[in-house]
């Protein structure tokens, strides 16, 4: 005979224990069943659930027993055992329980296309109706812990979370200020499948979010980028300072960091060079109006010193009368007035 049926709280990780382990236990009227504040005993009989006791010390009669008080009445010379079982149901909220994706989410991604995305963190829960979860969950097992219910409750919520992601987002870049959203849309989206296993998501943490190794590289060289701002200028500074090291570095010749160096200097000079072809127009737009050759009367580029098309010296010529230097098309002396000899 069972007189006093009472689990402690033990490591706080049992969501439900039997008494007894197995079978059935032989209770009298007048028993006393203690439960804690943290539980709800619920009583089986040939397999059906009848009665439910919240906190506190009960004493097993007819009057909180009706159902099986009833079942008693008329057996034979008055005999009072009868035969049950009692699951203590654990009421807290178990915490901590780690969540992540075994394989990725597919994602279309507003500027990236189809991105592949893992998630990890935690989530709380607890039993909202304890006759519903040990009818669906628990069975006849005699110990049930927080433990054996995690894959079936992780698979409710990343199944929800790949929708739930899909609706939300437009492109990874703003994931982090949607953290919260994504997770408050997920716990309503399981809510409903969590309540008929008589559970409750008590709360769910989002650590992260994160696309495969090679999306994230790519995306770190586009902040990069970003934060670099002026190519041409970025580009300037580091041929600099590669021509800075290769001057303080005896030995920089040599090997694969000689190799890089030519290289970082060869990319510098092409792009000196480039650079200036592409001011040379300017600069020469800048110096004024090609001048006629004192001989041919062909145009010829300013600053040239002789004529592209015959040859001839373009040094200026000495006027006849006073020697003062004449221009190439002039025809008469700007000192003197005196007519240019002509050749």
């Amino acid at each position: 005979m069972i007189d006093v049926i009472e689990v402690p709280d033990g490591a706080g990780t049992e969501m439900v224990r039997r008494v007894p382990a197995v079978g059935s236990g032989e209770f009298t009227l007048g028993a006393q069943v203690i439960v804690r504040e943290s539980q709800v005993a619920v009583f089986f009989r040939d397999g059906k659930s009848y009665d439910v006791f919240g906190p506190g010390r009960h004493t097993l009669s007819t009057l909180n027993l009706p159902l099986i008080g009833a079942r008693l009445t008329g057996r034979v010379f008055g005999q009072s055992p009868f035969k049950a079982e009692v699951y203590f149901v654990n009421r807290n909220v178990f915490t901590a329980i780690k969540w992540g994706t075994r394989d990725p989410i597919a994602y279309r991604d507003r500027e990236l296309a189809m991105v592949r995305l893992r998630a990890h963190g935690e989530m709380a829960v607890r039993v909202s109706d304890p006759v519903l979860f040990v009818n669906k969950v628990v069975g006849a097992r005699g110990i049930y812990t927080a433990k054996e219910v995690e894959g079936f409750l992780k698979s409710l919520v990343l199944g929800s979370l790949a929708q739930t992601i899909g609706g939300v987002l437009d492109t990874i870049f703003d994931l982090p200020v949607h953290y919260d959203e994504i997770a408050t849309a997920t716990k309503a989206r399981v809510f409903a499948e969590f309540a008929a296993c008589g559970t409750e998501l008590a709360g769910l943490v989002i650590e992260s979010i994160t696309p495969p190794a090679e999306v994230q590289s790519r995306i770190d060289e586009r902040s990069s980028i970003g934060a670099i701002g002026d190519l041409d200028t970025y580009r300037r500074y580091k041929g600099a300072t590669a021509l800075a090291d290769a001057a303080s570095t005896p030995h920089a010749a040599g090997g694969a960091l000689g190799t890089a160096t030519g290289l970082a200097m060869g990319m510098y000079l092409m792009g000196e060079a480039r650079d200036a072809l592409a001011q040379a127009p300017a600069r020469s737009a800048d110096a004024g109006p090609a001048s006629p050759c004192g001989s041919c009367r062909q145009a010829v580029p300013p600053g040239s010193r002789f004529c592209p098309h015959c040859g001839a010296a373009l040094s200026p010529v000495p006027c006849d009368n006073c020697l003062q230097p004449l221009t190439a098309d002039a025809r008469f002396c700007a000192s003197c007035g005196h007519p240019a000899t002509s050749s």
